[in-house]
């Protein structure tokens, strides 16, 4: 019985003296609060210059072994001479690489026929508007 009562009496004293320390510990901090002026202000995050880079971009970065930038994506449109599937090109003023060889007056011919009401680009538009609009009425 005597080695349970010292043990329990050493426990009971090492319980005092860690609950007095956390004691004058909490008395201090809040002294230390109650005595100051100014109030609390978050520390200043410093912004980072650099762009944020996705990891797939940084992977391909890597694998080409340069700075990879991204890709100019200009809207893509078909070449406008009528039966072409190709894609046309900016370069070649707007028709695909097949047709570039054709005079500027028949290259705007070809693109005014596209670009009126049931021409090929024009249909294309309105598939694209239709599409739009059928996905936002998806999701609302």
């Amino acid at each position: 019985m005597k080695v349970n009562e010292l043990v329990l009496k050493i426990a009971s004293n090492i319980e005092q003296l860690v609950d007095a320390r956390a004691h004058e510990k909490v008395q201090a901090m809040l002294a230390g609060v109650m005595n100051t002026t100014t109030s609390y202000t978050a520390p200043q995050v410093k912004e980072s210059k650099e762009p944020v880079v996705s990891a797939k971009t940084k992977a391909t970065a890597i694998l080409k072994g340069a700075d990879a930038k991204r890709k100019n994506n200009y809207h893509r449109k078909p070449c406008p001479v009528p039966g072409c599937p190709n894609q046309a090109m900016p370069r070649h003023r707007m028709v695909c690489t097949n047709h570039k060889d054709l005079t500027i007056e028949q290259k705007d011919r070809f693109k005014a026929e596209a670009q009126m009401p049931g021409g090929l680009w024009y249909k294309e538009l309105i598939a694209r508007r239709n599409e739009k609009a059928h996905a936002h009425q998806l999701s609302a």
